[in-house]
């Protein structure tokens, strides 16, 4: 959404309503990142953006993002993706897929959200004839972290290659296993053999990538065994292998693409 695109700027307003209220350490080589394809790969290698609020949106938005095919809406306990699909008869319109809601389950109800490594660009919205509704030079920013989402564990997102990425940083003294993660608006959660964890919705299927784990040693990474462990029907955790907890830990999960429409 820029300047101008008026409409576009009240759907994404009035989705966000909407979804508002339904609310052994191992060294190895560094895993593959997912490689998107098809008619949206070419929107993968766009950078992804943060912006903050400067009442562009819904006042509990903070941050907010556009990825391929979704945008996403930053608040102080959750991550709303607005999801959207490339029509079947036009592959050149997008339309709305749907809306999950990610919470990081018993968290830091009031953390502190900061943007991080401002990016060249700005961004302007003129709303209507009236200039009170305009909002110009808004600053762009390549990391949006939460400080303290537990104590001791950190929460970044940030992009990369096109793709959206949320770090957990466990550091020294704190433990991964607290992390819980529920989702609303899938019907469905399941990890595939692949280790990816496969949300399914009424529209299609939503996928992040098996998450990676690592520690620094001397500037190089050091991998850990990770992955995802289902808790109940809704909510997800991380298993990992051995690691030093003397040392920062970080889980690092990709999203892999917006849903998949049969």
């Amino acid at each position: 959404m820029r300047a101008g695109k008026q409409s576009f700027a009240y759907f994404m307003l009035a989705v966000l309503l909407l979804a508002m209220t339904a609310l052994n350490a191992t060294a190895q080589d560094e895993p593959a990142r997912p490689k998107p394809h098809g008619i949206l790969a070419n929107y993968f290698q766009a950078t992804i953006s943060f912006e903050p609020n400067q009442g562009q949106t819904d006042g509990r938005v903070k941050f907010m993002a556009r990825g391929a095919g979704y945008n996403l809406f930053l608040t102080p306990s959750n991550a709303v993706f607005s999801f959207r699909h490339v029509d079947d008869r036009d592959d050149l319109v997008l339309k709305e897929s749907g809306v999950l809601v990610m919470r990081v389950v018993g968290a830091n109800p009031a953390p502190k959200i900061s943007g991080i490594d401002e990016l060249p660009g700005k961004s302007s919205y003129f709303l209507g004839t009236d200039p009170k509704k305009w909002y110009t030079n808004i600053p762009n920013f390549g990391e949006v972290q939460y400080e303290n989402v537990y104590p001791g564990i950190d929460l970044v997102y940030h992009g990369i290659r096109g793709q959206l990425e949320y770090d957990f940083a466990v550091h020294p003294g704190a433990a991964p296993q607290v992390i819980r993660i529920e989702f609303t608006g899938a019907n469905r959660i399941t990890v595939s053999s692949k280790g990816e964890l496969v949300l399914q919705a009424e529209t299609g299927q939503i996928c992040f990538h098996e998450p990676v784990a690592y520690q620094k040693d001397n500037g190089n990474k050091h991998f850990i065994d990770a992955r995802y462990l289902l808790i109940g029907k809704d909510q997800v955790g991380f298993a990992v292998g051995a690691y030093d907890s003397k040392k920062t830990l970080i889980i690092d999960p990709v999203l892999v693409g917006a849903p998949k429409v049969d």
